[in-house]
């Protein structure tokens, strides 16, 4: 072999294993690997053997579908109309409860349901008037709870968290955070004698300055309630 010859053959195998490697390197473990135990059947499928493989379903998108707002909450999954599907009922984060038929996604009719607020929580079923059909409850940003039929029809039924009076400068006086985040054990000895520390300096500073607020708040404290340890202010 003459030497450009051998070049030549040098570059192109270096151009050669450099691109396999390349490919190599790109390829994702997760988009190689298949579900293929689905395809066994069942029930002929060994349960046992398949606690030790991969996932046992292949999962395919089925439809996708819009909503009014945005979702904060996860949707609620049952049959609330009692015809043997399951239905989704998606919170949408303003004025509107929607629900959806689980097969195709479509509306179902009569809803989404309006409401005069926005929603950070999941529905749930719950029978509110006590005629053995659950109603759709959802509780809503101004604290209140409403019931919604199966039909979409808002019930006039509904449950109010009352409002609490809060004073305008309810931090003034409270000493400065003494949890230590990198202490997640709260039976953690040295977690409370650094929270004592800072209590007790806490504490110099307004025996030299004055108390600044009528409300005093000491630190965290562990108590133990029938062997259940709890972290609360204790006043």
């Amino acid at each position: 072999m003459k030497p450009p010859a051998i070049r030549v053959f040098l570059i192109c195998f270096l151009l050669f294993t450099s691109s396999i490697h390349g490919e190599d390197s790109n390829k994702s473990k997760f988009r190689d690997r298949e579900a293929t135990d689905d395809a066994l059947g069942y029930p002929d499928i060994d349960e046992d053997a398949l606690l030790n493989t991969q996932c046992p379903r292949n999962l395919e998108l089925r439809w996708q579908t819009e909503v009014s707002s945005s979702v904060y909450a996860t949707p609620l999954i049952a049959d609330i109309n009692s015809d043997g599907k399951l239905d989704v009922v998606v919170p949408s984060f303003v004025h509107y409860l929607e629900a959806l038929e689980g097969s195709d996604g479509e509306k179902i009719p009569g809803w989404p349901a309006f409401h005069q607020s926005t929603v950070h929580a999941s529905p749930l079923l719950y029978d509110i008037d006590k005629d053995g059909v659950r109603e759709i409850a959802l509780a809503t940003y101004n604290g209140e709870v409403l019931f919604f039929r199966v039909s979409g029809y808002m019930m006039t039924d509904k449950l109010e968290v009352p409002r609490r009076r809060v004073k305008k400068n309810w931090y003034v006086g409270l000493d400065q955070d003494p949890v230590d985040r990198s202490h997640p054990d709260v039976n953690d000895d040295q977690l409370v004698l650094e929270a004592t520390e800072k209590k007790s300096e806490s504490q110099s500073l307004k025996d030299a300055n004055g108390s600044s607020s009528g409300f005093e708040f000491g630190s965290p404290e562990l108590k133990s309630f029938s062997g259940l340890e709890c972290e609360g202010l204790w006043m």
